[in-house]
């Protein structure tokens, strides 16, 4: 996979690819971009400000690569998807998801969030589990948690999505929830699911270009409502937070290949 897959005209040009359902052609990308940077401008923040520009600056030929950047986001996730792809040819494949349940991995602020200790941790847990040769293609996702009820903690929800090989996943599942224990707040912290149809809506969350508010109601008795979630859009409270920090984060950074 190449370093920098948004400087690739290759990858923002739609006809090269096979749109999912409900993703935005280049045209609306780039009105989505506008419309980011214009919101971003009218804060009079300077950090925002500045970001507002470098998405602006964002054209075919002279990309500006920003974690926050539509255009560049789906660039990068085309990327990841053509290397799932390429790697995994022919082979069936699972889609598996990692909460990390550590509340020290759950960041009441953005700006706290250390993306090469989610690495680093998510790399140690598989070698300690004996999975230190499994093969995998993934990316950091985020959403802002927020829960009523029993418990009312707020936080932001760093977790995994990565596509594995189809291969001994109850014995992955059993490793991996032995290091990732199940909480009231992160009630399912591990899930595999066998990837049988639609693969390339299953392999685009190898890497998010949008982003979700999440909240969820606790009962007494540890009963929940079914979550609901909003995306974090122009005009959310959480949009210009999320602006900064995925530019701060970068695109390549969030990205994880092993095995």
């Amino acid at each position: 996979m190449s370093e920098e897959p948004w400087l690739d005209e290759h990858f923002h040009v739609d006809d090269n690819f096979e749109l999912l359902d409900g993703e935005k052609r280049a045209a609306a990308r780039s009105r989505l971009s506008r419309s980011y940077a214009a919101a971003l401008a009218r804060t009079g923040n300077s950090e925002l400000v500045q970001l507002a520009t470098k998405l602006r600056s964002c054209v075919p030929g002279s990309r500006c690569g920003s974690g926050a950047c539509p255009q560049c986001g789906v660039a990068q996730k085309r990327a990841c998807i053509r290397g799932v792809v390429k790697r995994f040819e022919g082979r069936p494949t699972a889609l598996l998801t990692v909460v990390p349940s550590d509340p020290a991995l759950q960041p009441a602020k953005l700006r706290e969030l250390v993306i090469e200790a989610h690495k680093t941790a998510l790399t140690k847990f598989l070698q300690v589990a004996g999975l230190a040769s499994l093969e995998l293609i993934g990316a950091l996702d985020l959403s802002w948690n927020t829960y009523g009820g029993a418990d009312t903690s707020r936080f932001w929800a760093p977790h995994w999505h990565s596509i594995i090989p189809d291969e001994a996943l109850e014995e992955i599942r059993n490793r991996l929830c032995s290091f990732y224990p199940a909480t009231l707040l992160v009630p399912e912290p591990v899930d595999i699911k066998p990837i049988t149809i639609t693969p390339p809506k299953a392999y685009s969350y190898t890497f998010k270009s949008v982003f979700d508010a999440r909240h969820q109601y606790i009962y007494g008795d540890g009963s929940r409502e079914k979550a609901v979630f909003e995306k974090i859009n122009v005009g959310h409270p959480k949009f210009t937070t999320l602006a900064l920090n995925l530019d701060r984060i970068g695109l390549k950074e969030r990205v994880l290949e092993l095995g």
